[in-house]
């Protein structure tokens, strides 16, 4: 059984790997794509590009567009997860939790967004559930409830989908 599946395996690779190579383009032989297309039928759904005039840190790159830059650099850098506190609010480059990645790519258009959070919060603490007493300006940009209360007050919702199955309805 195990045998059969590797040689499955094998003709499948040969299939794939020739019909980039050219060498069975003469049969009619299925692309990567369409493979994976028929094994997972993934609806295309076309978002809409939502463009801001903005620069902040005047880099020539929009400013949505260096938050996603960025998002995708703090990706690419493979952050260990370590969750801890840091004095100061910042953990080390190669250290950082979930909403590291967001302030991270805010950064990266030009945006603080632990300054921006820690003044609101300082000015509406009743507004942020997850402070308890007095505000920490060490830890309270980095929590996943914090975050939820700050976009909504200052964020534009771009979409009212729920779920991400809901996405074929916009």
């Amino acid at each position: 059984m195990l045998r059969k599946f590797f040689i499955m395996v094998l003709l499948l690779f040969i299939i794939i790997a020739g019909s980039y190579l050219g060498f069975v383009s003469k049969w009619r032989v299925a692309t990567p794509q369409s493979l994976i297309d028929s094994v997972l039928p993934i609806k295309r759904v076309h978002i809409e590009k939502v463009i801001i005039n903005s620069d902040k840190d005047n880099d020539g790159i929009l400013d949505l567009d260096d938050i996603v830059e960025g998002a995708r650099l703090e990706v690419a850098n493979k952050t260990r997860y370590k969750d801890a506190y840091y004095v100061g609010g910042y953990p080390p480059d190669d250290e950082g939790v979930c909403t590291d990645v967001i302030w991270r790519a805010f950064k990266n258009a030009g945006y603080d967004l632990k300054a921006m959070m820690d003044a609101d919060i300082k000015a509406n603490t009743k507004l942020y559930p997850r402070i308890t007493g007095a505000p920490d300006p060490h830890i309270d940009f980095r929590r996943v409830p914090n975050h939820l209360v700050f976009f909504k007050r200052f964020g534009t919702e771009l979409t009212n989908v729920i779920d991400a199955s809901d996405i074929e309805n916009l």
